[in-house]
């Protein structure tokens, strides 16, 4: 069990890591709408 949430913790990391430096690139790039869509991914909001 322990390792079970070890595993999902360590994917839910790499996961908000990558979503941070897709957001920094896309930002770099000056597209404005790919900060906000990866920044939807980032924090997975679905309020509406």
């Amino acid at each position: 069990m322990d390792t079970l949430v070890a595993l999902g913790s360590a994917a839910a990391f790499v996961y908000s890591t990558y979503a941070l430096f897709a957001m920094t690139d896309a930002q770099m790039r000056g597209n404005m709408d790919g900060v906000m869509a990866y920044m939807h991914e980032f924090y997975l909001s679905r309020r509406r």
